[in-house]
């Protein structure tokens, strides 16, 4: 910003590609309980993801809002746009 420069924020839905380390054990959610063959950083090293739970139709709103809340925090801390 100093130097005229801009900066935008992306945010973005892992899905499938997560691991239950980052959600309090839970599993994480995707469109589907199809799975991704892989690996993720966790706190504790690299560990194989797992097969999520299917999104139900009545957790959308609520992540909508997650969404809608992280942009205005981003837009709040001074970055110029959110994707």
């Amino acid at each position: 910003h100093g130097a005229g420069g801009k900066i935008y924020l992306q945010l973005w839905h892992v899905g499938p590609v997560s691991h239950p380390d980052f959600h309090g054990g839970h599993l994480p959610v995707a469109p589907s309980a199809i799975g991704y063959e892989g690996q993720v950083f966790t706190p504790s090293g690299l560990k194989d993801t797992v097969v999520p739970r299917a999104l139900s139709l009545e957790e959308i709103p609520s992540l909508i809002g997650q969404f809608k809340h992280a942009a205005m925090l981003a837009k709040e801390a001074g970055f110029d746009g959110v994707e």
